[in-house]
């Protein structure tokens, strides 16, 4: 089976995974990444967690878009 052919066993993931392919976002083309983000969606974090969360995940969109740029 190709590659391209490939579909994750979680559908949630699946669904992220065709979005970030759509919008460029490499980072979350990677099922094993996602899967443990998706675990840890079930527990309940805290507002300040998640706003930490979303800016790790925004300097690292940085990082990436900086990197790209300087190529």
């Amino acid at each position: 089976m190709p590659y391209e052919d490939f579909k994750p066993s979680d559908p949630v993931a699946f669904k992220i995974i065709q979005n970030a392919k759509e919008f460029g976002v490499d980072l979350l083309e990677n099922e094993n990444l996602l899967s443990e983000f998706l675990k840890t969606a079930t527990t309940n974090l805290k507002q300040e967690e998640r706003e930490k969360i979303e800016e790790i995940f925004v300097k690292l969109m940085k990082i990436e878009e900086d990197v790209q740029l300087s190529k």
